[in-house]
């Protein structure tokens, strides 16, 4: 979707964005990245137990115009029925490419995807419980992988491309490292014989299942359970 971010929220979030990457790449000169070379995460400075790079250099205030930009919050209250729902343990994360990218990111789901127990009760709604809660004999109970719920029921990852190029209008294009995207792969894993292929196993229809050309400004809204990754880039941060 277009024009999620103003102008405002744009210029601080990609403001934010520049402070981090200069702090991040400036303490890895040989680009060796925390998601392969020359490729980063924002969520994982690379340290253990630490926290992540928005948190270690004080940013949030940055990225909090990522959470409620009026138009995605409008489509989340009709992803999920309800006004009730808040950002997740992936909030403010995102990754990043500097140029020299040249590999494909190996192909991944976003989304943890354990099995659950559904507690159905009588008011004709259900809600998930831990697998080992005690169970009210008024209710009736089933255990079912997280892959086969509804959206509404899981969650969706919200992604703003961007350049950090000064003025720079472009979010995702075939040189920059964009987000592919693999349809309807939300509900694939190894349980029904679709385990996540390697790069030398993907078709080439996968390796151009590719979200450009898409400005910034623009949100990519997706099952964080499907199949993603990053492109090669060969320019990006300027």
């Amino acid at each position: 979707m277009k024009d999620a971010l103003d102008t405002e929220r744009l210029a601080k979030i990609r403001r934010g964005c520049e402070i981090a990457i200069r702090e991040v790449v400036g303490r890895d000169p040989e680009r060796s990245g925390n998601r392969g070379s020359h490729r980063y995460s924002f969520q994982d400075n690379g340290t253990p137990g630490s926290p992540g790079a928005i948190a270690h250099f004080g940013l949030q205030d940055y990225w909090s115009v990522l959470l409620d930009p009026p138009v995605v919050m409008e489509i989340m209250e009709a992803v999920f029925g309800t006004k009730e729902f808040a950002p997740g343990s992936g909030a403010g994360g995102g990754d990043f490419n500097t140029p020299g990218s040249v590999e494909y990111q190996h192909l991944h789901s976003d989304g943890p995807t354990p099995d659950v127990k559904l507690e159905y009760r009588n008011d004709g709604n259900r809600y998930q419980v831990p697998l080992d809660a005690d169970e009210n004999p008024d209710f009736r109970y089933q255990v079912v992988n997280t892959r086969d719920l509804p959206l509404r029921e899981y969650s969706v990852t919200a992604n703003y491309p961007m350049e950090i190029c000064k003025d720079s209008e472009v979010g995702h294009t075939a040189w920059n490292g964009a987000t592919r995207q693999i349809p309807n792969t939300q509900a694939l894993d190894a349980r029904n014989g679709n385990p996540i292929p390697s790069e030398e196993e993907e078709p080439l229809w996968m390796k151009m299942s590719v979200t450009q050309p898409c400005p910034a400004g623009s949100v990519m809204l997706r099952d964080s359970r499907a199949w993603v990754s990053g492109q090669p880039a060969s320019q990006s941060l300027a």
